[in-house]
């Protein structure tokens, strides 16, 4: 991070569900990651996803432009179903689900306040985001736990077809400084620029693991599922000059490790 520059970065928390304007008053930088993050919650309460995804985005971006203090946006995948692969960010945008359209309305405030007010703001879509720390309720750590676990015989999951573009925390953060310290208007997908299957991921990380176990997929979808989300990552590697440095491998090569530590 550049030398003497004080970034806030936004958490659910300090953005206040009772909507009021937080103070960027010394800040050089803003990076917003305040959301609410979890596609099945978002079908049980769509309203708490619109307050805070939208409303919370809305007033950051009040409060920056007030303290003029350039904003980094952390968006999502909102492209929907695709049309083409790999996804561009060119490509149209489409709600499958009150999450994702919480996150394409919140980008559209964000493009409003730099087309009407001069508001210096970057976007940026991870892709399926993973590491350390993430809640059990996503895929990789809900498959870790199961291998792991010595009580389960088999892994259980919904269906195994469905195919995700994968990418570490740590490349996330890589590219938030590289917008930090070089502020732009732009648009980046952030992933790997491949996509595994979750039967895929699953051998990976029992490979990884040393353990084998059966693996039961179900039939059950979510409502609208995507079969395929591989994205193109040429912009963040052109612009930013970022690229992906952990590979799913890796990345869940050292999940296990952490864990297996404990």
């Amino acid at each position: 991070m550049a030398e003497n520059m004080d970034v806030i970065p936004l958490t659910r928390e300090r953005v206040n569900l009772d909507f009021e304007t937080p103070s960027f008053e010394g800040a050089d930088h803003v990076v917003h990651l305040a959301a609410l993050s979890y596609v099945p919650e978002s079908w049980k309460d769509p309203t708490s996803f619109y307050q805070t995804n939208v409303m919370g985005t809305v007033h950051v971006l009040e409060a920056a432009r007030r303290f003029e203090v350039p904003v980094t946006h952390i968006s999502s995948y909102i492209y929907g179903q695709p049309e083409y692969l790999p996804i561009d960010e060119d490509h149209p945008v489409k709600a499958e689900n009150p999450y994702m359209q919480s996150k394409i309305l919140a980008e559209q405030a964000c493009e409003f306040y730099k087309k009407n007010f001069n508001l210096q703001v970057c976007i940026m879509r991870p892709f399926n985001l993973y590491g350390k720390g993430q809640r059990s309720n996503f895929l990789i750590p809900l498959i870790v736990s199961q291998v792991l676990d010595d009580k389960k015989e088999s892994i259980s999951l919904e269906s195994l077809t469905p195919k995700r573009d994968f990418v570490h925390i740590s490349d996330l953060v890589q590219a938030i400084l590289l917008n930090i310290k070089k502020p732009s208007n732009y648009i980046f997908n952030i992933a790997s620029g491949q996509s595994y299957s979750v039967l895929e991921v699953t051998e990976l990380i029992m490979q990884a693991s040393g353990i084998n176990k059966n693996i039961i997929g179900g039939k059950k979808e979510r409502p609208n599922e995507i079969n395929d989300t591989r994205a193109s990552i040429e912009r963040a590697r052109s612009i930013l000059d970022w690229e992906p440095k952990i590979d799913i491998r890796q990345g869940i090569g050292n999940i296990l490790k952490e864990l297996q530590s404990l």
